[in-house]
């Protein structure tokens, strides 16, 4: 009878096999709700976050982790829980968990969002050097990954390791015989001077590059946890920031350029005398289309280049005869433009001015839209480094007056 909860999608899975029959029971012990998030987010795509192959253990653990909601495995503040109406403490006194289960996932998901953000904030601003993570069949709920990297934070897929659990110190009054306490306090004291040299271990590890410090995202808890270096591909914190922010400007100039040229191809632009500037644009692209053999034509002597770099164009375009331009005109602009260049190429730069040209407030908006973000996060960058470096100064000075 429990099937019959499956929902339509995933009972034409298991009709067809490509679901088990205790996959599909572990589906139907969730609501609809989270039947449908589970198809749409891990059924339907494709890579690591589609959990079909998964094994029962570890597809149970991965829905518990995701769809649960226990709050005792939560850790974010739930000092607004206790007295929720949606949380069954309040009125189960029944329930299985010790502080509730939440059954508003609107109200939970925010909450968790929330608390992953600030989490990461802080850990950012105490080691700038630090990195977010997910493992392999993680995925990453997009209005938090986007906040997150609006606060110039990366997000990798990294197979991490947790850090130890200290140890808890049992207490007198846990015990009815004293000798029963004595035995479990030495046996703390064992458990306890052991973490403390597993922690130290590590730390000196992550202190001479062996080890880096990733926070885990990946399951709505954020925590510290670490993983090996690969020396063949590891950088310095300093120049892993400077390719962060590489990326992150040439993800600014890709949009910009996508949604600028979107504008010139929805728009009409206006009936007035062809620009300089667009007559410039006109022959860079043209440019592209010249054979090898007619490169000597326009000055360019070099026998084994094979294309024109924009030197070349530049140098052409600013020497260029009348003859010359009745060989290159006749073609349409906007036609040519590229669908995805290099966002540092200058055809970048020319699709998102020439649409400003005859689009202006409409292009700016778009600028502000990428640019802003861009700026705030290169401004953090920019600060992370100087932090870093001023550490490693700090560093050796302390050395050299030792």
């Amino acid at each position: 009878m429990r099937l019959l909860r499956l929902t339509d999608d995933f009972r034409n899975m298991l009709e067809k096999n490509e679901i088990t029959f205790t996959m599909a029971f572990e589906l139907s012990k969730y609501s609809a709700e989270i039947q449908a998030d589970v198809y749409s987010e891990h059924f339907v795509t494709d890579g690591n976050t589609n959990w079909k192959d998964l094994g029962m253990k570890d597809f149970s653990g991965r829905i518990q982790r995701l769809y649960t909601m226990d709050l005792s495995t939560f850790n974010f503040d739930k000092t607004q829980c206790t007295t929720c109406p949606f949380n069954t403490e309040v009125y189960d006194l029944f329930t299985e968990s010790s502080q509730g289960r939440c059954t508003n996932n609107e109200c939970l998901q925010q909450k968790r969002n929330e608390y992953t953000l600030s989490f990461c904030k802080i850990e950012s601003e105490k080691n700038p050097s630090i990195t977010l993570c997910v493992n392999p069949f993680d995925k990453v709920k997009e209005d938090i990954g986007a906040k997150l990297k609006d606060e110039g934070l990366e997000i990798k897929t990294v197979v991490t390791k947790d850090y130890p659990v200290a140890p808890i110190k049992p207490e007198a009054s846990s015990f009815k015989m004293n000798f029963e306490y004595e035995k479990a306090l030495e046996e703390y004291r064992i458990e306890d001077l052991a973490f403390y040299h597993e922690v130290e271990e590590i730390e000196t590890k992550v202190e001479k590059g062996e080890y880096k410090k990733f926070v885990y995202i990946g399951d709505g808890n954020p925590k510290i946890c670490y993983a090996p270096v690969e020396k063949t591909n590891s950088l310095d914190p300093v120049s892993e920031l400077k390719e962060q922010d590489k990326k992150n400007k040439e993800t600014a100039l890709k949009n910009v350029y996508k949604e600028a040229f979107e504008i010139l191809k929805n728009n009409t632009i206006p009936d007035i005398e062809f620009s300089i500037f667009e007559d410039e644009i006109y022959l860079f692209l043209l440019l592209d289309f010249l054979d090898k053999k007619d490169f000597i034509r326009f000055g360019i002597k070099e026998e084994k280049k094979t294309r024109l770099t924009d030197d070349d164009k530049g140098s052409i375009i600013k020497s260029i005869t009348p003859e010359l331009r009745s060989f290159l005109y006749r073609k349409f602009i906007i036609k040519h433009f590229p669908n995805s260049p290099d966002p540092n190429a200058k055809i970048t730069f020319y699709v998102a001015q020439l649409s400003k040209l005859h689009f202006e407030v409409e292009t700016q908006a778009v600028i502000n839209k990428h640019w802003g973000p861009y700026k705030k996060n290169n401004k953090k960058i920019a600060f992370k480094i100087k932090k870093i470096e001023e550490a490693k100064e700090k560093k050796r000075t302390t050395e050299v007056t030792a």
